[in-house]
């Protein structure tokens, strides 16, 4: 990840580093499967974003973008390949992982903090409580749901109304 650097301080190769995976890597993964999934009669995509790029996390401009590009991304397959039947969804977890873990061993009271920013006050388990949302996204039951945004996060982002 890009460390903390102010937004104007940001370079081209930072912003590169994070939109290439992030941006680029997402819509070119979507526009490999695409033609396989009209040809079997449809599908479903499950995009990874998050919540930062409806907060604009400072100081994380290049993370940021990148998650707000899969979110555009996301919306517009959605549009376009509707009629293809194939469904475009994303979601944006917020679990505990490997770096997560491990920087709560290292900074604990920090950790403390943001455990507080859940409204359930906990932070999820990535196979417990983001995979069923995610298996739920990609299976027959949503077949009427495309073009979503899902923060599978405990309520650490509340989007206004």
């Amino acid at each position: 990840m890009v460390p903390g650097v102010p937004f104007i301080e940001q370079t081209d190769e930072q912003f590169r580093t994070l939109m290439e995976p992030g941006g680029f890597g997402t819509a070119r993964f979507m526009q490999a499967v695409h033609p396989q999934m009209k040809e079997q009669g449809g599908g479903s995509i499950v995009n990874v974003t998050s919540s930062s790029a409806l907060q604009g996390i400072f100081p994380r401009a290049a993370y940021v973008a990148s998650k707000g590009a899969a979110m555009a991304i996301t919306r517009i397959a959605a549009r376009e390949w509707g009629p293809d039947r194939i469904r475009v969804n994303a979601d944006g977890p917020y679990a505990m992982g490997d770096a997560l873990r491990s920087w709560s061993v290292a900074q604990p009271d920090a950790f403390e903090q943001i455990k507080k920013q859940s409204a359930l006050g906990y932070i999820g388990d990535a196979e417990a409580d983001v995979a069923p949302a995610v298996a739920f996204l990609l299976g027959d039951d949503s077949h009427h749901v495309t073009g979503q945004i899902f923060m599978i996060d405990g309520g650490q982002y509340i989007s206004p109304v």
